[in-house]
């Protein structure tokens, strides 16, 4: 099981995220496809921050490129 951000940027979210899930396993700063095939839908956790979206954008960032 690992725990995603989806569009936590804020700090207080981020901060009331790691109090309650730990540190995540993956940040993503948009619901894009590339962040859509890392998740394990049946078995990991998912936190949608404010500037998530339930469901995948049209286009790809590389986030993975920040970290």
């Amino acid at each position: 099981m690992a725990v995603h951000w989806i569009g936590v940027r804020d700090w207080q979210q981020s901060i009331s995220a790691q109090r309650v899930w730990g540190q995540p396993d993956f940040w993503h700063m948009h619901h894009d496809w590339r962040s859509h095939g890392d998740i394990d839908w049946d078995h990991d956790i998912v936190i949608i921050g404010d500037s998530g979206t339930g469901h995948p954008i049209e286009w790809t960032w590389q986030d993975h490129e920040l970290h």
